[in-house]
């Protein structure tokens, strides 16, 4: 199981890279570069797309080398002659002087070095290679805390079935003495009083969805151990147990029920907190 939470960085001479990764639906990535860096920024999205799935990453790249100013002698050369003829054709005053110049960014020169695009490309993997080792190491924490509310669940679920074995037949029996104490001055049939008390019982008899909820718990075991893409899978399996749930709590007739479905729900909770950050 991998997170979307963690971070990873990589230094490699002259560049540093820098990846942190926090919760999001899908994946979104967020490159922060110096320009040149432009001609490379389509292949370290494709880099990041082949190893993660979901989480908004951000990425800074910075160059920390020194790099050479220069004076760029050409553009000092034009400079100056324009603002002579300025001077002349309109009739300004004020020197041209070296304070002037150098007033226009233009005036110097950052030459940096060519990027060397394998350097770039391996600094790259090793950030992103780091950034998922946390990212699995936070996966394998997240499980460590998913797996107790499951076996949580699974204790109410049992305790659940067990008062559902005596609520049927209890349900049947109170409901028969009801209908008869309302038609006790009128002529129907026993047998009709007997199916009618079956179908009310049967309508509030929550076995199906103990079932299911049985089948969805053992669905969220096995999709954990299977890969590193079950995000998406998981948070739905946890909103099936919630709708199972509550249709338990609407059915059931006997308040324990209600009460122990209820705290199934409220680990329902927890669980999707939980599932939130997994890829």
């Amino acid at each position: 199981m991998q997170s979307m939470t963690g971070y990873g960085s990589s230094q490699n001479g002259w560049l540093r890279v820098e990846m942190r990764s926090v919760n999001h639906r899908f994946l979104d990535i967020s490159i922060k570069a110096p320009p040149s860096f432009l001609k490379h920024e389509m292949k370290l999205r494709k880099l990041l797309q082949q190893y993660f799935f979901r989480g908004h990453i951000d990425v800074f790249i910075t160059v920390i080398s020194e790099s050479v100013l220069t004076v760029n002698k050409e553009f000092i050369k034009n400079a100056t002659t324009v603002l002579r003829q300025l001077k002349s054709e309109f009739g300004l005053g004020g020197e041209i002087d070296i304070s002037t110049v150098f007033s226009f960014k233009e005036a110097f020169v950052n030459d940096q070095k060519d990027m060397d695009e394998a350097l770039i490309t391996a600094c790259f993997i090793e950030a992103i290679d780091k950034l998922k080792q946390m990212r699995m190491q936070e996966g394998a924490l997240l499980l460590e805390e998913l797996l107790p509310h499951v076996d949580y669940m699974e204790e109410i679920l049992d305790r659940i079935s067990s008062l559902n074995l005596d609520a049927t037949t209890k349900m049947f029996e109170k409901t028969k003495q009801k209908m008869q104490e309302l038609v006790k001055d009128l002529n129907i049939d026993e047998t009709r009083i007997l199916q009618e008390a079956a179908i009310l019982s049967e309508k509030m008899d929550i076995s199906e969805e103990i079932e299911r909820l049985r089948g969805h718990i053992k669905q969220f075991r096995q999709n954990i151990s299977i890969n590193d893409k079950i995000g998406k899978r998981l948070d739905f399996i946890v909103q099936e147990l919630n709708r199972e749930a509550n249709t338990i709590t609407s059915k059931a007739d006997e308040f324990e029920v209600k009460v122990l479905a209820t705290d199934f729900k409220l680990e329902t909770e927890k669980l999707r907190e939980q599932v939130q950050n997994v890829q």
